[in-house]
């Protein structure tokens, strides 16, 4: 049976007005209140009785001390939980009538959601701790902050007696999307009452809105769930409204909607198919409705079809649901449209998300001022996403993938401020816990986004893996983000930060069962491992290449046999086979704890691409499999001075030649033409300058898979209309120049090359096959002649266009220089 231990989080007094408060390095004079015998008093309330119940569990799971609910009596302290409206004059519960209350407090924000709380030590009786909202919900987040305040250790619950703040958040959507859906990488193989646990965790932090994704209709459980997906969401709709949260629904159109009555019949199944799962919800406060990814309905059908049906049928049943569509995937021509046309279909809000062709702040821009904007920022993927990681490490982007654990917390929170203006809120796009910490990071911000990013990684450290282990822990999240900065071969940081990680659990025994702290363990030791296998096998291959290098006489065979072997001697040093069994052993105790799917055989994960990152443990970091395969059919071909001139043409791959460049586009550190208008702070969706896109491990060709070499396996990307630009000095303007060109990716999509305003390059025929043994192991490449005229002053610009696409992508560049005038 999988265990889920969960402690919630500490977060700081996001916008507060804070008349006194305490730090846990501080001392504070007045001293501190004991708690330990207090009586929890409220005027009861179904959101108030939630916050209650929370306090009485989370303070119970921390110290073993039980709070009873109680009326207030001059032998306890009392914990006092309510809103400003919620005490009616006189004393409930013996406790003094509102004016009284008011007298003492703190200034409560006017806003929604808003809370104070203080401490009042009245003369000749025991003290009393108050946590007032301005609404039921305003109290709620009044008890997640006190539980962040509160000192507890076993046995013992105090406060500082100084303590008086109030506060209100920034932003009035704060959510998460927790899906339990097959493509989930831990949420599918969550009981309720683990979902509970972790929907109360964001609820201590300050989250304020759950997005489920029910599935299209009941019966399709996976062997991984625990129930029926269909009963699940109900049975989550219900939980994250006893909470008093708002219940969001994503909910795409997966029908293509036209006027042919084929088609209109399959329309109207999804709309009974809607119908259904409204009649079947107990609470729908919000709907999301992707406009694509999945969906693929221009805005002009869509939109009226929402109006239509979908608003229809939800309104019925649920009358004061709000509908919100998003415009991903929708060209310039269809978001004209859509910002237009919103207002007039009756739908309430517009959602940015991944594939959206503008960025937020040009939406918020566009679109009438009544028309809210809610965020639906992806947060889980690495690459192939809205907000890849910049410049990664190739060897990171082939093994820990989409969806290896990320804690981001400094980008993150850049991408938050950056559009903050931009919008009513977010809630945040994730298919499992490998984000964790970037959900907290938000959420933090959504409530002050003035927090800086390294105190809200202290808070959560010190809550989750207790005061002891706080800042060494806090220390090394945030190192766990260097290590993805730059470089991994000769990054200084790794093994600093695997050390660090493994002092913390030979110091901290409690945390063996923490599950957070063994998947951040579990980070530092796949990091570490990665860099020692990297330099292992670059050296394998280094060594090969100089034997091949250095092959003389009529046979190669020789050299071919030895090169093949060293590339074969591929098993690690044994302190790196340590590593690899402990990765893999911990991501067993994952798996035990909170059903994290970590690899497809074992666990169920749901497809190698979604944090199957122990499938990768082996995966090769260098281009053995593609040598290996090429020198097996060079060493075949039999032929001697075949073989020599394919091997060659192996071993000078990259080579441009006497005064010329080689580009690895999508390689970070081997790009160095590769023209970027705008630094990542500025555009971190990539949406005005290039990326690095890193495709899977194999080529197809011919039916066959077949390995490709890495240069091919990531490319220059750029999006949408953006052009794709390189930039080229000091060159020889009498000399001729070819360009060559590999074009690799996912998009395939048609481009045209430039070079200068009206200097379109024509492509001459490819680089042939015969030039290696076969089209897929030695592929042929386009060829450019360079105008004179598109060289001045020692200069060449070279642009690619997409002509039809979702955008440009270039592998390999090499400019070659040859002799003589044009």
């Amino acid at each position: 049976m999988m265990r889920m231990r969960m402690l919630c989080f500490v977060v700081p007094a996001a916008c507060a007005v804070v008349l006194s408060s305490f730090s846990s390095s501080e001392k504070s004079p007045a001293g501190f209140i004991d708690l330990s015998r207090a009586h929890i008093v409220s005027p009861g309330g179904p959101v108030l009785d939630k916050a209650c119940q929370m306090l009485q569990e989370e303070i119970r799971s921390r110290t073993g001390v039980q709070l009873e609910r109680a009326a207030a009596d001059h032998e306890n302290p009392a914990l006092v939980v309510g809103t400003l409206l919620s005490f009616p004059e006189g004393p409930p519960f013996g406790l003094p009538d509102r004016q009284s209350i008011l007298a003492g407090s703190v200034p409560l924000p006017e806003k929604q959601e808003s809370y104070a709380l203080w401490v009042d030590l009245p003369a000749h009786r025991p003290p009393r701790l108050y946590v007032l909202g301005r609404d039921p919900r305003g109290a709620l987040f009044g008890a997640g902050r006190l539980l962040r305040l509160l000192e507890m250790s076993p046995g013992a619950i105090r406060l500082p007696s100084s303590t008086r703040l109030s506060s209100s958040p920034a932003k009035a959507i704060r959510g998460h999307q927790l899906g339990f859906r097959a493509t989930a990488n831990s949420y599918d193989a969550w009981t309720l009452a683990q979902f509970e646990q972790y929907i109360r965790d964001l609820v201590v932090f300050g989250a304020n809105s759950i997005e489920l994704i029910p599935p299209p209709a009941p019966g399709r459980k996976t062997p991984l769930m625990p129930a029926d997906p269909w009963e699940m969401n109900r049975q989550l709709s219900r939980l994250v409204s006893s909470y008093g949260l708002d219940v969001w629904i994503w909910l795409p159109v997966q029908t293509a909607l036209s006027d042919h009555p084929e088609t209109q019949a399959r329309a109207n199944q999804e709309a009974e198919r809607q119908a259904a799962l409204f009649r079947a919800s107990p609470v729908i406060d919000h709907l999301s409705i992707p406009g694509g990814d999945p969906g693929d309905n221009s805005p002009d059908r869509l939109l009226p079809w929402l109006d239509a049906n979908t608003r229809a049928n939800l309104l019925a049943l649920h009358p004061n649901a709000r509908i919100w569509v998003s415009n991903q995937g929708f060209d310039e021509s269809e978001n004209g449209f859509f910002f237009r046309a919103l207002r007039l279909h009756h739908l309430h809000g517009a959602v940015h998300g991944p594939w959206t062709q503008v960025n937020p702040a040009e939406e918020r821009r566009r679109l009438p001022k009544e028309i809210p904007v809610r965020l639906y920022p992806d947060i889980s993927h690495n690459i192939r996403c809205q907000y890849p990681v910049p410049g990664w490490d190739r060897a990171f982007a082939h093994t820990l993938g989409r969806e290896g654990c990320n804690p981001r917390p400094a980008a993150q929170a850049d991408i938050y401020r950056l559009y903050a203006d931009s919008s009513d809120g977010f809630i945040t796009y994730s298919d499992g816990v490998h984000d964790d910490l970037n959900k907290f990071v938000w959420t933090a911000l959504g409530w002050d986004a003035r927090l800086p990013a390294d105190e809200i990684v202290r808070e959560y450290a010190k809550y989750f893996f207790g005061p002891r282990a706080a800042e060494a822990s806090a220390e090394g999240l945030l190192a766990l983000e260097r290590n993805w900065q730059g470089p991994l071969n000769h990054h200084s940081g790794i093994e600093k930060t695997r050390a660090l990680w493994q002092d913390l659990e030979a110091q901290n025994p409690a945390l063996q069962d923490n599950w957070r702290f063994l998947m951040y363990l579990q980070r530092a030791l796949y990091d570490a491992f990665l860099q020692r296998k990297l330099e292992h096998e670059t050296r394998l291959e280094s060594r090969a290449r100089e034997i091949l290098q250095a092959a003389r006489g009529n046979s190669l065979e020789p050299a071919i046999h030895r090169a093949l072997e060293i590339l074969a001697d591929a098993a690690p040093p044994a302190e790196i086979g340590r590593r690899a069994a402990r990765i893999d052993e911990l991501g067993g105790r994952l798996w035990k704890l909170i059903g994290f799917q970590l690899d497809v055989a074992r666990y169920g994960a749901p497809g190698r691409e979604r944090g199957a990152i122990l499938d990768f443990l082996q995966r090769p970091l260098n281009d053995r499999p593609w040598l290996e395969a090429a020198l097996g059919e060079i060493s075949a071909a039999g032929d001697p001075p075949k073989q020599r001139a394919w091997l060659r043409r192996l071993l000078e791959w990259e080579n441009p030649g006497p005064g010329g460049f080689y580009d690895d586009l999508g390689n970070a550190g081997r790009e160095p033409h590769l023209v970027r208008p705008r630094p990542w702070q500025e555009d971190p969706g990539f949406l005005e300058s290039p990326q690095d896109e890193f495709t899977r491990g194999w080529e197809e060709a011919g039916g066959k898979a077949l390995p490709a070499r890495l240069s091919w396996l990531d490319q220059a990307q750029t999006l949408y209309q953006t052009p794709l630009r390189m930039r080229y000095t000091d060159l020889d303007p009498a000399a001729a120049y070819t360009l060559r060109a590999l074009y690799r990716g996912r998009f395939q999509s048609q481009m045209s090359l430039w070079a200068g305003p009206g200097l379109e390059l024509q492509e001459k025929k490819p680089v042939p096959a015969e030039a290696g043994p076969g089209s897929a192991l030695f592929p042929g490449a386009a060829e450019y002649d360079i105008p004179r005229q598109a060289i001045t002053d020692g200069t060449l610009q070279l642009e690619w266009r997409r002509r039809q696409g979702r955008g440009c992508q270039v592998a390999e560049v090499w400019l070659i220089r040859s002799p003589g005038k044009n």
